[in-house]
């Protein structure tokens, strides 16, 4: 059967078919995004296995104890701990949003705390806890649509609710990096207040570059530079830090 092999710094990876039909390129592709998620939960989990083993001893010995105090029980300090069990969490990541991560768990055996001894290796993030990136596509999808309807489409649907203070909280925002900017277009859209009457303006300014051509039609490749709640005018200071070529705008900045 055919086989797929790719190398990377990080791991290889070995695709072997088990079938001798002819598959569509449509059906290969559902079929291996549909897989990544329970591929990536496995590998984690073996990871941490192998952390633990190396870290505490194999299972079943006894008298085994943490060689590190960075794992060492955060509640009394001790290293001696327990085996315990997996919990899982279900963070939102890039690409694929909701996932679902096992976390391996311990049980101090001087205090019975249960922690989690690779929660900080693993940097999951908090629950609840959003991007900045995933905001920031939520905020550019309500600028064309509603709140719940944003939701739906943003990367780890964020309810209505977190969007609507993602907006309320957004201010302009300062990055620190020197970078000069051909061309810099403001949008500015009258939104919806969320469940309330009456509408608030976000701005939004985005750098704008020649993309690729698809299927023979040119393409526009947009980097947010900065977003705000107000009119244009109220974005003006943070675009005059910036240095930029061409500023397009409806004449009222």
């Amino acid at each position: 059967m055919p086989t797929a092999s790719i190398s990377h710094s990080l791991f290889d990876i070995q695709i072997h078919m088990r079938t001798s039909e002819h598959p569509s390129v449509l059906k290969i592709v559902i079929v291996l995004v549909s897989l990544l998620p329970k591929l990536i939960a496995t590998l984690v989990k073996n990871l941490q296995e192998k952390w633990l083993r190396d870290d505490l001893g194999p299972p079943g010995t006894v008298g085994n104890l943490f060689s590190s105090q960075s794992l060492a029980c955060p509640k009394c300090g001790s290293q001696h701990v327990n085996r315990k069990d997996y919990k899982v969490r279900k963070p939102v990541v890039p690409v694929f949003g909701e996932i679902k991560i096992p976390q391996r768990r311990v049980e101090c055996r001087e205090c019975g705390a249960v922690y989690k001894p690779y929660e900080k290796t693993l940097g999951l993030p908090k629950n609840g806890n959003y991007t900045k990136e995933v905001l920031i596509e939520g905020i550019k999808n309500v600028m064309v649509m509603s709140y719940e309807k944003a939701s739906c489409f943003t990367t780890g649907s964020p309810s209505a609710g977190t969007l609507h203070r993602a907006v309320g909280d957004l201010s302009p925002t300062k990055n620190d990096e020197e970078v000069k900017y051909e061309l810099v277009v403001l949008d500015a859209t009258d939104v919806p207040k969320w469940k309330e009457s009456g509408q608030i303006t976000l701005t939004l300014a985005h750098e704008v570059k020649r993309g690729p051509e698809v299927y023979g039609r040119s393409t526009l490749k947009r980097k947010i530079v900065a977003l705000a709640v107000g009119k244009e005018k109220d974005i003006k200071k943070f675009l005059e830090e910036k240095s930029i070529q061409g500023l397009l705008h409806d004449g009222k900045l």
